[in-house]
């Protein structure tokens, strides 16, 4: 994934203020178990480039990595995927534990 956001800050140039980061994941689905719901299992990261600098100066960004483990499912053509998350890679990461929801739609 990618993404790059611009914003303006008093006189600060976009150039000087703009951001983007690299998204990778790897995620596993196992659908053995029921059509309908399926385990779904993701690692992510992210490395981030900070305005000013090289657009191809990417660094690993701290908390940038997850590991998210739930359920994918099907309503009414909608996929939902519900999980749990933990980030591993901050000093405290037993703290670090959260949930979510993720939507997914084909148009």
């Amino acid at each position: 994934g990618f993404n790059k956001t611009f914003y303006k800050e008093n006189t600060d140039s976009v150039d000087e203020t703009s951001r983007h980061y690299l998204t990778s994941w790897i995620s596993y689905t196992n659908s053995k178990l029921s059509e309908k719901y399926k385990m779904k299992f993701e690692f992510e990261g992210q490395l981030n480039q900070m305005g000013g600098g090289s657009d191809l100066d990417l660094v690993a960004a701290s908390g940038g990595e997850r590991f998210l483990g739930g359920v994918n499912f099907d309503v009414v053509g909608t996929d939902l995927y519900v999980y749990a998350q933990h980030d591993p890679s901050l000093v405290k990461a037993a703290n670090k534990l959260g949930a979510g929801v993720q939507i997914f739609r084909a148009f």
